[in-house]
Parts: C-alpha cells; sequence; structure tokens
C-alpha cells in the first residue's frame, strides 16, 4: 500500500485526472446499467426502482418517518411523496401520524414537530417478501463475473468514493493549473 502511495506520487496531475475521470465515468455507466435492468425486472413486479426500495426500507428497517425516507435517499419529502402515494393506494403500506420529542424542556412548544409514519401493511410484506427474494437471484445473476473477494471489495470501494472528501479537494477544481493540459485526444 505504502508503495503505490509513492509511486502515485510520481505520477502526472494530467494523468491522475484522467484516470479519476475515466474511472468516474465507468462506475457512472456501470450504475445506470446495473440499474436499469434491475428496474425492468421489477416492473415484472408492477414496481419502480423506487417504490422497490421503499418497500425493502420499511421490510428490513421496519417503520419510518417520512422525512428519513427522503433523507435516505438524497431526495426531498414532495418526491418521496409521490412514491408513497401509489404504494398507499396499492395497499402496500399505510400512514400513521405521531410527534418527534422535544429538543429540549426550553422549548416553547408544548410537543414535538409533527411527522408522518409509515410502516408496511401485511399486504405490503407479502409483496416484498415475495418480491425480494426474487430481485436478489436477478442481481446475484448480474454479478456473477466476479467473485466473493471481487464483490467486498467493490462494495469497500464504492463505500471510500461515497465518503470522500469533496470540500479537501474544492481547490483543485477551482484553480486553474497551467500545467494541466486537458485536451485528451490522443
Amino acid at each position: 500500500m505504502k508503495r503505490d502511495r509513492a509511486a502515485n506520487l510520481h505520477i502526472p496531475e494530467q494523468i491522475k485526472t484522467k484516470r479519476a475521470y475515466r474511472t468516474g465515468l465507468e462506475l457512472i455507466e456501470t450504475a445506470d446499467w446495473l440499474r436499469e435492468k434491475l428496474a425492468r425486472q421489477l416492473e415484472n413486479f408492477d414496481l419502480t426502482w423506487m417504490q422497490f426500495r421503499v418497500l425493502c426500507v420499511l421490510y428490513h428497517e421496519g417503520p419510518q418517518y417520512q422525512q428519513e425516507l427522503g433523507r435516505i435517499f438524497s431526495t426531498s419529502k414532495q418526491s418521496v411523496g409521490h412514491v408513497l402515494k401509489r404504494l398507499e393506494e396499492e395497499g402496500w403500506i399505510e400512514r400513521w401520524a405521531g410527534r418527534l420529542e422535544k429538543k429540549s424542556e426550553n422549548s416553547k412548544a408544548k410537543q414535538g414537530r409533527r411527522v408522518t409514519g409509515l410502516r408496511l401493511t401485511a399486504e405490503g410484506e407479502k409483496k416484498i417478501a415475495d418480491v425480494f427474494p426474487k430481485h436478489t437471484k436477478i442481481v446475484k445473476c448480474y454479478l456473477r463475473g466476479l467473485d466473493g473477494r471481487e464483490m467486498e471489495t467493490l462494495v469497500r470501494l464504492c463505500g471510500k468514493v461515497r465518503e470522500g472528501d469533496a470540500v479537501k479537494f474544492l481547490k483543485e477544481f477551482w484553480m486553474d493549473d497551467p500545467s494541466e493540459n486537458l485536451d485528451w485526444k490522443e
């Protein structure tokens, strides 16, 4: 590992930038490809990708607040609301009203903030219990080109990408480096 870092210090910035760009594009294209394949499979169960994800969270994690689902999926409460409306119409989830605990005793509010909670119905549990095992077999099929160790490495690497400190490198993004020629036609 130390040798890789030491070798990396001698690589010109232009090559590092090209490599990062090519890697990012490949990662995005692969993720888009896989999402499209999996979403098409879910259509057979009359589910969208986002509906399936919501059902999975409620199935595996238990009841959730609507705001929390928005945070989990990095989308607005309103966007999640559209998905939830369809799931509710199908009878797969139900909403319940609740209140969060007050943040402090000094708060002027007598009660905490109002929230909408969501949970699976019996029909929703039956739906996801039917779809989930079939869906996981399809995922396994698409990832069959990787062995177990490679899958574990990919999970770890994806986590590292998501946890990367973008702020740390923002200076690089905004500063022009005249020595870095980004005309990549070779």
